[in-house]
């Protein structure tokens, strides 16, 4: 399995296509800031986007992104990481997936919250003459009542901590484009004869095999233990109300896979 791991000029292009094609079907005018990064290419064909680049060489200071809104995503994705982990009672059993990343991330940016991206274009001098700029700084807890019991569990202090967050802060995520790397792409495109590179043989480097979902019927049993436990919690009274909905999600998907007719129907 080959893994991409630069974002690229061309994922940028899809990503913005993708978008524009949204917002034309909404009829909305976008204008998009985006800084000089070099997988950050002006894309050609734009209708309902208007692509704005940062000077390059100021992304600490122009980039309201870079004010908080990144850390604040990290803190909170890696306090889910850290739950997970002090979770395990032994930590060589602690394993986590991209899946299992993607859900994290997506549950850490809906921690994000509107007033800390605010303040942080804010600071960026992002105004409008009715704007406040009397609080430039972002709303958000350094801790975020991250018990120290779990980041003792899994050996880090409030200072180590914050380590762990900004551990990655340097990392390139896009390649630097060179002429030699341009050469290289442009020879590449006009072989005709290239070896199509093969697929790693080790078993190491393949993807396990998916696990089988649980039933239904496991499923909603699975449900009936968080009901039980939420019970059995004070204050947990809102949350029924989302178990109902996915009660009542699990049983409508059971009823299509019903309802579906595989190809032997047709032939009864």
């Amino acid at each position: 399995m080959y893994i991409i791991t630069w974002f690229t000029q061309e994922l940028f292009t899809n990503w913005m296509q993708q978008l524009d094609r949204r917002f034309q079907r909404q009829q909305r005018s976008i204008l998009m800031v985006v800084d000089n990064c070099p997988a950050h290419n002006n894309v050609p064909g734009l209708k309902a986007i208007t692509l704005v680049f940062l000077p390059p060489n100021t992304t600490s200071r122009t980039q309201p992104m870079d004010q908080g809104v990144i850390r604040n995503l990290k803190h909170h994705y890696r306090q889910l990481v850290l739950r997970r982990l002090v979770q395990c009672a032994d930590p060589s059993d602690f394993n986590l997936n991209v899946l299992d990343a993607l859900h994290y991330m997506q549950q850490a940016w809906q921690k994000v919250t509107p007033s800390t991206i605010s303040n942080c274009f804010r600071h960026c001098g992002f105004t409008t003459p009715t704007s406040s700029t009397t609080d430039p700084d972002c709303e958000f807890s350094e801790e975020d009542d991250i018990p120290l019991s779990i980041l003792a569990k899994a050996g880090l202090t409030k200072d180590s901590y914050n380590d762990f967050i900004t551990a990655d802060d340097n990392t390139s995520v896009a390649a630097q484009v060179t002429d030699d790397t341009i050469v290289e792409d442009l020879l590449q495109s006009r072989s005709t004869d290239s070896p199509v590179p093969e697929s790693p043989s080790d078993e190491e480097d393949c993807d396990p095999e998916p696990e089988k979902p649980p039933t239904t019927t496991a499923t909603l049993n699975m449900c009936s233990g968080i009901r039980q436990y939420l019970q059995s919690v004070t204050g947990a009274e809102d949350h029924f109300l989302y178990l109902a909905k996915l009660e009542e999600f699990i049983h409508k998907c059971e009823q299509q896979k019903k309802e579906q007719k595989s190809i032997k129907d047709f032939f009864m």
